[in-house]
């Protein structure tokens, strides 16, 4: 098995309604590497049955299953988009960084002293 770090990944299920078709299902997994601007196609997968799809997060301890499909359908109601499955807002580093970016504004705009910025930062 490769270990592949890229910069985009596309997953692709293509439902084959042709006739003499290898397999019902064609899955094609790519990417593009980080060096350069390619899509580079890593496998190609045939199969009759709809294919599972999971989508996961791993916190170091455990992997927890947040949405799956499959062919019995969707164990998840309802089926939402891996935008909205992973979504968990700000993590502390981004949520720390519009802090002070937000202060640094306030220092722009005039109506943060520098005074009340030195106290603030001595936290």
């Amino acid at each position: 098995m490769a270990v592949i770090k890229a910069r985009n990944v596309e997953f692709e299920v293509i439902r084959q309604d042709v006739d003499g078709a290898a397999a019902r299902y064609l899955i094609q997994l790519s990417f593009e590497p980080m060096q350069f601007q390619s899509k580079e196609i890593v496998s190609l997968i045939l199969c009759d049955k709809t294919p599972y799809i999971t989508l996961s997060n791993e916190d170091g301890r455990v992997q927890n299953i947040l949405q799956k499909t499959g062919p019995e359908g969707h164990t998840t109601r309802p089926y939402k988009p891996p935008e909205e499955v992973f979504d968990k807002g700000m993590t502390k580093e981004e949520a720390l960084q519009a802090y002070i970016d937000d202060e640094d504004m306030e220092f722009a705009k005039g109506k943060l002293k520098p005074e009340d910025l030195a106290w603030r930062l001595k936290k």
